[in-house]
């Protein structure tokens, strides 16, 4: 009897227990730390990142972070997430930065001459923004033009001989490069073709000829091959005694500008190019000294039929 007795209050001891385990189970809500976004300060130059609500979730965004909806009808409640500090921020602004890309001395002369527009008529602002801009962005084709249409203004006539310095150096280089310029042909060698026969039929120099095909002798030529040639480009050179510069044109069109120095013998006239008598020629005669590269470049464009003048000034 006693052993049975101490069996029930065992018994009823465990089942005390396990009643009061279970009951606290059933009632006590399950905490789960939800996991808290992190906040990232965005580098320079880049757009700040949000968090996003995890798949199947609806949220809202507080301070910058999107948090999940709480569900009333869940039996397990969401901790809140920690408030960010007053002072975070998960996007600022950040200035645009101009390119880094160093400007060429061409850019830099643009910029430079684009400083005085101020004081200048409206079309001369506009053309000189243009310029600046082609400039900037390699546009050579553009800058070229606009400069061309700078030259015809009188408002412009202080930085003239700039502009014609910036002009020729671009005329040269495209005429030079091989791209598509109006003073140029392209022919085909035939059997029995001379680069001689050539030049002088088409009214331009063996020198051009040579330079402009990178030749280094005029018999190593094939049958098929592509030839540019200067096409009859009418060439007439300009010396300026008084200012000692010489202006060429081509095609009666503005294209490049030398600087000589003219002696006692450089007489105001026409010298015309003749076969007998070139450019070298002439440079000697009427004491017109230039570098040696212009005096190359002025062989070459010079070929007989070709005017020289001497202005005064």
């Amino acid at each position: 009897m006693r052993w049975c007795l101490l069996l029930a209050v065992v018994v009823a001891s465990v089942s005390f227990i396990y009643t009061k385990v279970c009951h606290k189970t059933s009632t006590t809500p399950v905490y789960v730390a939800q996991p808290t976004p992190v906040m990232t300060t965005p580098p320079p130059g880049h757009a700040s990142t949000t968090a996003t609500t995890p798949a199947g979730g609806k949220g809202e965004t507080v301070n910058g972070l999107a948090t999940p909806q709480q569900d009333s009808s869940s039996a397990v409640r969401m901790l809140a997430p920690t408030s960010a500090p007053a002072t975070a921020s998960m996007s600022f602004a950040v200035p645009l930065r101009p390119s880094t890309k160093p400007l060429t001395p061409a850019a830099k002369l643009a910029e430079k001459w684009l400083s005085t527009a101020s004081t200048r008529p409206q079309m001369e602002r506009t053309l000189l923004e243009r310029l600046a801009d082609a400039e900037r962005q390699g546009r050579f084709a553009i800058a070229a033009d606009t400069i061309e249409r700078l030259r015809t203004r009188p408002a412009m006539a202080d930085l003239d001989d700039q502009l014609a310095q910036r002009l020729g150096a671009l005329n040269f280089n495209l005429l030079m490069s091989g791209a598509k310029n109006p003073w140029t042909t392209t022919v085909e060698v035939r059997r029995g073709d001379k680069l001689q026969r050539l030049a002088r039929e088409h009214g331009t120099t063996m020198a051009a000829v040579l330079t402009l095909n990178n030749l280094k002798d005029s018999n190593h030529i094939s049958v098929g091959q592509k030839i540019r040639l200067l096409e009859f480009p009418k060439a007439a050179l300009v010396v300026h005694k008084g200012t000692k510069i010489a202006d060429l044109t081509l095609n009666g069109k503005f294209f490049k500008r030398y600087y000589v120095a003219t002696g006692s013998k450089t007489a105001p006239g026409p010298y015309p190019i003749t076969r007998d008598k070139g450019p070298i020629d002439r440079f000697a005669e009427l004491e017109i000294k230039a570098a040696a590269s212009d005096r190359d470049e002025l062989k070459m464009f010079l070929a007989p039929g070709s005017s020289l003048a001497i202005a005064d000034p």
